[in-house]
């Protein structure tokens, strides 16, 4: 088995804060930890950060025929889950919920000084 290939920083969301991480032949991402060796990555941002961008995620109904806006949030997996569902309970892994996603929007965020 050879070595996986180093980065500098994760392919996947800019917004990630990891700065080494390891991908292997098959492209995904591994974070090598002390302890347990190469662990598979999971992005996340610093709260203590300034956002630089911002996810806004548009989410149709099936069921009734409306559109909802989830976000905006700093990550793009945040606003990647669906909203939820008037009288749905999850009973299984493959439930399926009313919504459909439409599209993700990203904006570069300009903060302003509130007087």
């Amino acid at each position: 088995m050879k070595m996986p290939e180093k980065l500098d920083k994760c392919p996947r969301t800019p917004e990630c804060v990891a700065k080494t991480l390891y991908v292997d032949d098959e492209g995904e991402l591994y974070r090598l930890d002390a302890k347990d060796g190469f662990v598979l990555h999971v992005c996340h941002v610093r709260g203590s950060e300034q956002p630089k961008l911002a996810y806004l995620a548009e989410w149709y109904s099936n069921k009734t025929g409306r559109t909802r806006w989830v976000g905006p949030e700093r990550m793009r997996k945040t606003v990647e889950h669906s909203p939820a569902s008037l009288g749905f309970k999850r009973r299984g892994k493959d439930q399926q919920t009313e919504w459909t996603l439409k599209a993700v929007y990203v904006t570069e965020m300009k903060w302003t000084p509130v007087e």
